[in-house]
């Protein structure tokens, strides 16, 4: 029995490496959220590693070569598998032939070829001698460098949802979302280790040993992961530090941007007079209580039909609907202004008006999405840039927010809103929470990406910004789905369907929980930090006189 395991071990460490690249490729797509298959996380990249570990095998300029292509194999099928959103949108609203669309998808890859190859290639290729401490510097550089990479893939692969793993995610507060790596990266090279042994039984690793490290960790994060959960339950709203928030879902279209009108699942015309009568219809569900406290009415990205700062008429006529039915009115717009050149130049902004009908604040989109909000290197690159304006329809240019803006409803209320793909840079609404914002409004309009698993992906985030910053966080989209989910991660109310017209009502309670991540994050790192330095150090006590590194 055990010969016979033996060389099944030994015919799968040693498949073609182009074929190891694929299985963990597709295996990571498929962990991306929006397919239920978010624990294959737990394994997916594993076959990476191996694929990594027998490399040095061969000469150094085979196995960095190697390395790359491996590395862009899985990036690039982990775009296409798990990021469809992508091509929907290249496709649908960029008017481009499905080949081109395809490649776009394709493109995003490097992006995901480029972490996977400082995480998990480059310490391979540097370490020259295999060993336990070996492991363990691979360990703490991949925790080390995880932090570094936010962005649209910075918690979908890998298996660092953990969706099907409520209680563990709770440790998002003391380590943050990109710590839960060292439960699966951790694993990951204690199999390693045991292919290792498992093929030269002559070199030792402690196993035993660290796989007890390992349920140790897994046991505290878990026990953590109830006792905390079961804390903040208990905790009660504190007193007037409630919002009822009426979030609207117009499900106005993008029809008249789409390549084919169908595939833009909506067919409502963007207009002022809808808004409002939507709202109204939403404010006049409100019970008996709405006298008690304030009233935040929120209208998505992409919902309001002018610029709100130069069309003075339309502006007009929502400072007197807040007025009139005395609510504060929270929207997204655009605004540009001419600068000494004579360019215009773009910003995608939320503004909040108080129930008086005046400006209570502006926040300007931070994070922007490449290639749909603005180009990357066009400084540097002008030709490309002027082929993909004058090439590809309905590109924008907009210029980067800096100010992580907190809105305030009262003296103890204060909130953010940060606008859709801002959820995927992690400092964003941790500055916004550090700055004195009780909970956040995440403004947003998903109607670019179809019927694809671009909500679930912007649902992870959401989720994962809750439990890091203990606020509760709202995602208010335009074609949904849009829902609340509370400082524990948990949702507080149900999710509206795509492509409807809806609205949610909720009693928001607005109050930060303690959380040492939002607060610490740079010790965190730091600690991941002073680890791998600390095993770098002592390499010289490891067992294995062999064992030099370059490092």
């Amino acid at each position: 029995m055990l010969p016979d395991f033996s060389r099944s071990l030994s015919r799968i460490l040693h498949a073609p490496w182009w074929m190891l690249a694929i299985v963990a490729g597709v295996l990571t797509g498929l962990a991306v959220p929006g397919y239920h298959l978010q624990l294959l996380g737990l394994i997916s990249l594993l076959p990476l590693l191996v694929l990594l570990d027998q490399d040095h095998e061969h000469s150094w300029k085979k196995r960095w070569l190697r390395s790359v292509m491996a590395c862009w194999i899985v990036g690039t099928l982990v775009s296409l598998v798990g990021c469809p959103w992508i091509i929907h949108s290249s496709s649908v609203f960029g008017h481009l032939p499905i080949p081109l669309a395809l490649l776009v998808g394709a493109g995003y890859g490097l992006e995901i070829t480029l972490i996977l190859w400082l995480e998990l290639a480059l310490p391979v290729l540097l370490i020259r001698k295999k060993g336990t401490s070996e492991l363990l510097l691979r360990l703490f550089w991949f925790l080390m460098l995880e932090p570094a990479h936010p962005g649209l893939f910075h918690w979908s692969y890998g298996g660092l949802t953990f969706d099907g793993i409520p209680w563990i995610s709770q440790l998002a507060d003391l380590i943050g979302a990109p710590g839960l790596g060292l439960y699966v990266m951790g694993g990951h090279l204690w199999l390693i280790g045991w292919f290792r042994q498992a093929q030269s039984p002559t070199k030792l690793y402690p196993l035993k040993q660290a796989f007890g490290i390992l349920l140790v960790l897994w046991f505290g994060g878990l026990t953590y992961g109830v006792l905390r959960e079961q804390q903040l339950a208990s905790i009660f709203p504190e007193s007037g530090k409630s919002v009822r928030m009426i979030s609207l879902q117009p499900n106005f279209t993008l029809q008249q941007l789409a390549s084919n009108p169908a595939l833009a699942y909506s067919t409502r015309n963007r207009n002022l007079s809808d808004l409002f009568s939507d709202s109204i219809r939403a404010l006049d569900s409100l019970d008996e209580r709405r006298s008690e406290v304030p009233v935040l009415l929120v209208w998505p990205e992409s919902t309001y039909p002018a610029a709100f700062l130069k069309n003075e008429s339309m502006r007009d006529k929502v400072e007197q609907f807040a007025r009139l039915h005395h609510v504060f009115i929270l929207l997204t717009s655009v605004d540009w202004e001419q600068d000494e050149t004579d360019q215009l130049r773009f910003w995608g902004s939320a503004f909040l008006i108080n129930p008086d009908g005046t400006l209570n604040g502006r926040y300007d989109k931070i994070f922007l999405i490449p290639f749909g909000e603005y180009l990357p290197l066009a400084d540097w690159f002008p030709f490309y840039a002027r082929w993909l304006r004058e090439n590809v329809e309905n590109m924008s240019e907009f210029e980067a927010g800096h100010e992580p803006k907190v809105f305030e409803l009262s003296e103890s209320m204060r909130i953010s809103a940060p606008i859709c793909f801002d959820v995927f840079f992690p400092e964003i609404l941790r500055d916004m929470v550090r700055n004195g914002a009780d909970g956040a409004v995440v403004l947003s309009n998903l109607a670019w990406f179809g019927k694809t698993n671009a909500s679930r992906l912007m649902e992870m985030a959401v989720r994962w910004n809750a439990i890091e910053n203990r606020v509760p966080l709202t995602l208010s989209s335009n074609n949904g789905p849009s829902f609340v989910i509370g400082a524990e991660g948990k949702f507080q109310t149900s999710r509206t369907e795509w492509f409807t017209q809806d609205y949610l009502i909720h009693t928001l309670s607005l109050q930060r929980h303690d959380s040492f991540y939002r607060d610490h994050a740079l010790l965190v790192r730091g600690l991941w930090v002073c680890l791998w330095i600390g095993v770098l150090l002592f390499r010289r006590f490891e067992p294995h006189p062999s064992e030099a590194s370059s490092f």
